[in-house]
């Protein structure tokens, strides 16, 4: 297993000049970066988050995308073209998922699942042949921000990883220096932090210190 730590900052935004910021900001520092799209219904709020803007507004970077939107088999097609290298659809979001996420697979996109803190990790393995990754959200949807919800998120990082040796697993939702230690100690390789990174005095210090915890 792979012994570094994936830094992956959260784009949330309502504009595209925004967002170019944002990557533009993190991009000397990190090979990645997560645009959360949410659609007003399946999260309360709604972001920005055009498939076809993507090449030109989040450069220097790969990116992921984390849909939060309902029903994501009505939209999958605008992202597979939108140049993106992964997406992750929310498992609660949809009745289609093994389809949606064989679409994404199918167009050489790295596919993930994501699962809310309610939602069992055992449902992965119904889709584990399709999937490349787990998100394990336990933020505020459409919002930067959220508790860690230490007992359960640990639990979960060690079940999925005694389980899947080779699929990547992801944290999101309040990740800092010291959350991340303890997810990367239980098994993940990858977090996803949005307010520590964007909200701090220095965008470079904020993403050597979460580097950092896999070393320490």
């Amino acid at each position: 297993m792979n012994s570094s730590l994936e830094i992956i900052p959260a784009i949330l935004t309502t504009s595209a000049e925004d967002a170019r910021k944002k990557a533009d900001a993190v991009s000397p520092f990190v090979r990645w970066v997560q645009l959360d799209v949410c659609d007003g219904f399946f999260a309360p709020s709604a972001t920005w988050g055009d498939p076809r803007a993507i090449r030109t507004h989040l450069r220097n970077v790969f990116v992921e995308v984390h849909l939060m939107v309902q029903n994501p088999e009505q939209s999958i097609d605008e992202w597979l073209d939108s140049g993106v290298k992964r997406i992750y659809v929310h498992y609660e979001s949809t009745q289609h998922l093994p389809l949606v996420l064989q679409k994404i697979q199918d167009a050489s996109i790295k596919a993930g699942v994501a699962l809310l803190p309610q939602t069992p990790v055992d449902v992965v393995e119904a889709v584990a042949h399709t999937i490349d990754a787990v998100l394990l959200f336990s933020g505020n949807l459409g919002a930067y921000g959220g508790e860690f919800l230490e007992e359960p998120t640990l639990a979960n990082i060690a079940a999925l990883r005694k389980q899947y040796t080779d699929i990547m697993i992801e944290v999101d939702g309040g990740m800092n220096p010291h959350t991340a230690q303890k997810v990367y100690r239980s098994g993940a390789r990858a977090i996803v932090s949005g307010g520590f990174i964007f909200q701090s005095n220095s965008v470079r210090d904020a993403v050597e210190q979460l580097k950092s915890v896999a070393y320490n």
